[in-house]
């Protein structure tokens, strides 16, 4: 398993589609393990890195395949997977900002999207990569911090941070040459 997910009293535990895609339940109350059964389409998180995050009773997490998201549904025990519309690349990061989601992925871009919509609401250009890389993974998590948002990368060249209202990207720091995927808790 790759990642935990607290909800209510239970832990959510899930493996990704390299490992099975298993799905367990830890019981807090009574320590029972077991395996759950999602319902609805069939998903495949991208769950390598720290890069999903939790809206009210639903978690949402990149989805291997172009441009999609999968969302599970912890009250109903429910997956869907999102087609983002316009996006035809893989998407490797995702944080919510109470209004909009904030996306990267394998281009060289972060796209700000309406989920209740389901557009394009800005597309931020970052600077072309200039670094050897054996993938074209940019970033590995992202959060928001008061008005900015935070991405760490896999193989991006420097941390950066952007504005939420004013969209100016910051460099903070170069990273070195061996180094990748570093990640913010």
């Amino acid at each position: 398993y790759k990642k935990a997910i607290v909800y209510e009293d239970g832990v959510y535990m899930f493996g990704e589609h390299l490992d099975g895609n298993k799905r367990m339940l830890l019981d807090m109350n009574t320590l029972n393990i077991k395996n759950i059964i999602w319902k609805g389409e069939t998903v495949e998180p991208v769950i390598t890195f720290d890069n999903g995050c939790q809206i009210s009773n639903k978690f949402y997490w990149p989805n291997f395949g172009y441009g999609t998201i999968c969302v599970f549904d912890f009250v109903n025990k429910t997956t869907e997977k999102v087609k983002i519309k316009n996006v035809d690349f893989p998407i490797l990061t995702i944080i919510f900002d109470g209004e909009y989601f904030w996306l990267s992925g394998i281009e060289d871009e972060i796209i700000i999207w309406d989920e209740k919509e389901n557009e394009i609401v800005k597309v931020i250009q970052l600077e072309k990569m200039a670094r050897e890389f054996p993938w074209d993974m940019r970033f590995s998590s992202s959060r928001i911090l008061g008005d900015n948002v935070y991405f760490s990368p896999v193989y991006y060249k420097k941390m950066i941070r952007i504005n939420r209202k004013s969209k100016q990207i910051e460099e903070l720091f170069e990273i070195e040459n061996d180094e990748v995927c570093w990640n913010i808790c």
